[in-house]
């Protein structure tokens, strides 16, 4: 077995402008991400939280339970993987 296959893509009518926009020219946006999350600003931010994510023992980011949030006043806090990632609230994806 080669691997298994990504998630089912959504249809093109129903992504946001951002979303066709990257569908159609995924190149120039790939580039843009990978040159974005290579700047030192985003390597110390990733370096921070996995600091906290160690020091609460949460374990690896990406894996099973709380995902580490932003509060309002620029704070850290545990929210849940389901509440963090609830795509029903978004215009885009009903």
């Amino acid at each position: 077995m080669a691997g298994t296959p990504g998630p089912v893509k959504l249809p093109f009518d129903s992504l946001s402008p951002a979303g066709k926009s990257q569908r159609k020219n995924p190149g120039p946006h790939r580039e843009y991400n990978r040159l974005r999350n290579r700047s030192k600003l985003k390597i110390r931010y990733r370096s921070k939280l996995r600091k906290i994510r160690d020091q609460k023992g949460l374990g690896k980011a990406g894996k099973h339970g709380p995902v580490l949030g932003h509060t309002k006043t620029g704070g850290i806090a545990l929210t849940s993987r389901r509440k963090n990632s609830d795509v029903s609230k978004s215009k885009y994806h009903k």
